[in-house]
Formats: structure tokens, C-alpha cells, sequence
């Protein structure tokens, strides 16, 4: 399998995260999956081989990019569409000239994010929530 190895990556979502690997050369990719073989896959025997499958390609990432440090990364690194939200109405905050020094939009952020924290907490049974898995380092 060494022979097939391509590009290292970090599985940063989904059933391998936490786990390194490397992109499969041998298969092709499509537009939302990508071939990999997850290093060091523990088998229900025990033992531990390295498996080949495929993924989406939101659930890798290139070794090169740092593995979470705090909850709030491992959340935006899991959930790509939350971090492009994040990054859009940071362009569009921009684009008003606040300034990053100025506390008045921190203060704004954060009420709004408790507001949203109720509405969600107030849905009871009926919420939906997403899974974020974090290990502390």
C-alpha cells in the first residue's frame, strides 16, 4: 500500500479524525469525495492496519495545518460552511472600516451568540445540534 501513498493529510472530521494518512494515487477523486489510506486504523480484532477508503473532502486537511488547540478551531476546522460564514461577515464587517481594536463589535458579537445560545437551548427536543469532537492536547 506504501506504493500508493500520495500527499500526507490529518483527518479533520467524520469517523477517521484524529487520525493522519495520505491521499490514494491509485484511485481517482470525485468532486466531493477523495480516495485516502488512514494510517494506524484500529481493526475490531485489535490489531491496527492502515485502511483504504474514501472520504468527503471537508474531512481532510493537509498536515501542514495545525490540529485544533480549542474547541471554538476544532468547531470552524469541522464545520467548513460555519467557517465560511465567519469569514463572509468578517469581509462585510471590514468593508464598514470597524476597526479590530474597536470592543464595541466584540461586545455586539457576543450578545447576539447569547441571544442565539437561548433560541437554541429554548428549541428543547426539537433542536438540532452538531457534533464537534475535540480532545484538549
Amino acid at each position: 500500500m506504501s506504493d500508493r501513498r500520495g500527499a500526507e493529510i490529518r483527518f479533520v472530521a467524520g469517523t477517521y479524525i484524529g487520525h493522519s494518512g495520505w491521499i490514494d494515487n491509485s484511485k481517482e477523486e470525485t468532486a466531493k469525495s477523495a480516495p485516502v489510506i488512514v494510517h494506524s486504523f484500529k481493526k475490531k480484532d485489535g490489531g491496527i492496519a492502515d485502511k483504504a477508503t474514501a472520504v468527503r473532502k471537508t474531512s481532510i486537511c493537509p498536515v501542514s495545518i495545525p490540529a485544533p488547540t480549542t474547541y471554538a478551531q476544532a468547531v470552524l476546522q469541522q464545520q467548513p460552511k460555519i467557517e465560511q460564514m465567519m469569514e463572509k461577515l468578517c469581509n462585510k464587517l471590514a468593508q464598514c472600516e470597524v476597526s479590530h481594536s474597536e470592543d464595541a463589535i466584540y461586545q455586539v458579537f457576543h450578545e447576539k451568540f447569547k441571544e442565539a445560545i437561548a433560541k437554541q437551548t429554548a428549541l428543547g427536543v426539537d433542536a438540532t445540534w452538531i457534533r464537534v469532537r475535540y480532545t484538549p492536547p
